[in-house]
């Protein structure tokens, strides 16, 4: 058996990738640069930048209006203020607070009626692309209620809900000169700011005692200071300025007790009515009345505007 004494060389393996790369003479191909692609990279991050600083960095959308409608007490300045409070500083110390893509309508809203507690209801519009719309409801301020006595920290503004929404100056609220009424709580108890203090009923009642209980009934004026032994009991008592009472409940019709005490006074069984402590109304076709000096009930005159009512 013959021995072939002449090997041939292992050939070098090469991966079938790399042959396309090789060309015949050996040497690798020079790759082309895709410049269409290149440039749309370009483009797009320029596209995205630009986005960026128009939206967040530029003064296109800074907040440069602000319309407020429905401020009839509240200030336009201080309301202003108080948003830019809001609109103030950057975020992360790099974008803007003041922009009208960044601004949360709630917050502004949440922040309006927590700063102003005249406001029952606001609401807050972005206008694009640099305008901001409030719309405001304000509390109808009503009367005053203070608790024991006309003093500091003792008073607060009920609004047409009958919520005490704030605490007010006690000389504000003893101000007989006020176009507001005062009720003073003579059981002293306990009041917040944002309690419920009396039904739209009882503030109805309230308010139109001075309109219907004047001058032409009673023939002196009623001071706007009334008081109560509590805000549950219904029963308010009305001075007059010649320094009289009258005593009234809510329980009974204001009607009907202004029918009643206008036949009482029209009777003028009493030639000097500075000499009245107190005229109580209270109880249905019926006034009971005291002096000064004696308390007594007047039968006969009770007799007769039952007799009166009865028609």
């Amino acid at each position: 058996m013959g021995i072939n004494i002449f090997r041939k060389k292992n050939k070098r393996l090469v991966p079938w990738r790399n042959c396309q790369e090789i060309s015949k003479s050996g040497k690798k191909r020079v790759q082309k640069i895709n410049y269409p692609k290149i440039i749309y990279y370009i483009l797009f991050s320029v596209f995205i930048i630009t986005t960026v600083y128009i939206f967040f960095f530029s003064s296109l959308l800074k907040i440069n209006k602000i319309v407020i409608d429905g401020n009839d007490d509240l200030d336009y300045g201080n309301i202003v203020e108080s948003l830019n409070s809001m609109l103030a500083g950057k975020y992360l110390g790099i974008v803007p607070k003041n922009n009208i893509l960044l601004i949360s309508g709630r917050k502004a809203e949440k922040l309006l009626a927590e700063n102003f507690s005249k406001i029952s209801l606001v609401e807050v519009r972005k206008i694009f692309p640099d305008e901001i719309d409030i719309r405001i409801v304000e509390r109808k301020s009503l009367l005053f209620f203070c608790k024991k006595e006309l003093s500091d920290g003792n008073c607060f503004i009920v609004d047409e809900n009958g919520y005490a929404y704030t605490k007010t100056d006690a000389n504000l609220a003893g101000n007989k000169e006020d176009n507001l009424i005062s009720v003073v709580d003579s059981s002293g108890k306990n009041v917040e700011v944002g309690e419920k203090i009396y039904s739209r009923d009882d503030i109805d009642f309230i308010l139109r005692i001075r309109e219907k209980i004047d001058n032409s009934i009673t023939k002196t004026a009623i001071v706007p200071i009334y008081t109560t032994p509590s805000r549950l009991s219904g029963e308010f008592q009305i001075i007059t300025n010649e320094g009289w009472k009258i005593i009234i409940s809510s329980e009974i019709p204001l009607e009907q007790t202004v029918r009643v005490l206008k036949t009482f006074f029209e009777k003028n069984l009493i030639s000097d009515r500075s000499s009245l402590e107190y005229v109580d109304a209270r109880s249905e076709n019926r006034i009971d009345y005291k002096l000064k000096e004696t308390e007594k009930k007047e039968d006969q005159i009770n007799d007769e505007m039952n007799k009166e009512n009865a028609h």
